[in-house]
């Protein structure tokens, strides 16, 4: 826009020696990439009929050769269209002088944490915006300076995994979850939650409690449990790396909830150990956040043993500023 005022500027001074201020704007996309009014400035400065001078400017422009064409409408505005392929050499040339960058974030490090889809579902139109905002992020960051480590915080754990292997018991098959893939663990999930649902609406809690027990099962080492978390995951992180592919996207590490499921257990124990938390007589532990203003406390760990999505945050928390002293972290 301010070369192509520069034009018009340059070319007023041409015909009639003057020098005004340029209004350019963009309009509807059928009247061109860009309008003036100029000519109709220009008349009431020299008393001169505004189209006559339109086209006198028309005229000159279209022998611009980055100019696609120059239309003349209404009393005087001038339409502008520019050639497609100068644009790309405009933004080529100013791109290779590294435009909009700066060393702001020089000698600082920042962990930029996405995707993160759950593995229970397929990735959708939901999982767009933190995929692309994610990596336009990590882009931006780096473009000012920052060291970028990007982390893709898989949904693998926790209830959602015993869901999932409720739900393939319960309501599907392995031929089935061959046949259809990552497309029938999002089918048996949401079959299973709505079981799970009537269930708890009948006062009743058989499936609940089975879910809870394959996640403890997880939680140790059951050989079953690690073989159906293995099986699952293959399948959903096959799907999940495609579509990433698609988008052009990709992270540095992949680290889920499952990874972080035992520091977790040991950093509730030092918790613990510190007094920082609390262990009730049903055995769960607590974190009092009554001083930072918070009435309800966290919970990190449920009374039959099992961890939350708090504890495995924590223990993401701490690994990476041990491992990476991040200056930001991006959710």
């Amino acid at each position: 826009m301010q070369l192509l005022q520069q034009l018009i500027k340059d070319q007023i001074k041409n015909q009639f020696n003057l020098d005004l201020n340029v209004v350019i704007s963009r309009p509807e996309p059928e009247f061109g990439d860009y309008a003036t009014p100029v000519a109709m400035q220009l008349a009431k400065t020299l008393g001169q009929n505004p189209l006559e001078i339109a086209n006198e400017i028309k005229s000159e422009l279209e022998n611009n050769p980055d100019i696609e064409s120059v239309s003349v409408a209404g009393p005087g505005f001038i339409n502008i269209s520019i050639k497609p392929a100068s644009l790309k050499k405009y933004l080529d040339e100013i791109w290779t002088d590294n435009f909009g960058s700066s060393d702001n974030g020089a000698g600082k490090t920042v962990v930029v944490d996405f995707p993160s889809p759950n593995m229970a579902k397929p990735y959708s139109v939901g999982h767009l915006r933190p995929g692309n905002q994610g990596w336009a992020i990590k882009r931006l960051m780096e473009q000012t300076g920052w060291k970028v480590i990007t982390d893709n915080h898989l949904g693998d754990y926790g209830s959602p995994f015993g869901i999932w292997v409720c739900g393939f018991l319960h309501f599907s098959s392995d031929e089935a979850l061959k046949r259809d893939g990552v497309y029938e663990l999002g089918r048996v999930y949401i079959e299973m939650k709505s079981a799970l649902k009537k269930e708890q609406e009948n006062g009743e809690s058989s499936l609940a409690d089975e879910v809870q027990s394959w996640l403890l099962k997880l939680e140790n080492s059951d050989e079953q449990a690690l073989e159906f978390s293995k099986r699952f995951n293959e399948i959903s992180l096959e799907h999940i790396h495609k579509v990433m592919t698609r988008l052009n996207i990709r992270t540095d590490y992949e680290l889920g909830e499952a990874f972080f499921a035992p520091s977790a257990k040991q950093a509730i124990d030092n918790l613990v150990k510190d007094n920082v938390a609390t262990t009730n007589k049903d055995g769960s532990v607590v974190v009092d956040l009554s001083d930072q203003g918070i009435d309800v406390p966290i919970l990190l760990k449920k009374s039959n043993g099992a961890l939350l999505y708090a504890s495995t945050d924590l223990a993401t928390l701490l690994y990476r500023q041990d491992n990476w002293q991040p200056d930001r972290v991006i959710y």
